[in-house]
């Protein structure tokens, strides 16, 4: 695992610790919120162009190339919930400005939002979100 990837989970987790210890209560994402995140609020954005502000502010745009929900929903209770909200996005620009993997800022198409993204197949080119919340 990349160390930044491993460095977001530990402070992640952490700090979820660091909340039921010191008993702060918990909110949980609105319904309205969440379904804003769904399979099917993206996969109509297929061949849109979305701006990706990465963490040194550095503003690239990529090609949202492919949206696939996940494989596997083993585990899910409710899996009409779990198929409409894992999923990955797949970006891919001209690889003139890549960009490290990270937290970054994702605006276009009615969409503002922050998420982790990393570079994958090793062409400097292509990018994947991973959405797992049901």
């Amino acid at each position: 695992m990349p160390s930044s990837r491993r460095r977001f989970l530990q402070q992640f987790i952490a700090a979820q610790l660091a909340v039921v210890a010191m008993g702060v209560p918990t909110v949980k994402a609105s319904g309205t919120a969440r379904d804003a995140f769904g399979y099917s609020r993206f996969a109509p954005l297929r061949g849109k162009t979305l701006m990706v502000v990465a963490t040194g502010g550095e503003r690239v745009a990529l090609k949202l190339v492919d949206v696939s929900r996940s494989k596997s929903l083993r585990g899910f209770t409710d899996i009409e919930r779990a198929r409409e909200h894992c999923f990955s996005l797949i970006l891919r620009g001209d690889g003139k400005q890549p960009i490290a993997e990270g937290i970054v800022r994702i605006e276009g198409a009615g969409a503002a939002f922050e998420a982790f993204m990393s570079p994958i197949l090793g062409d400097g080119k292509t990018y994947q979100i991973v959405f797992g919340n049901a």
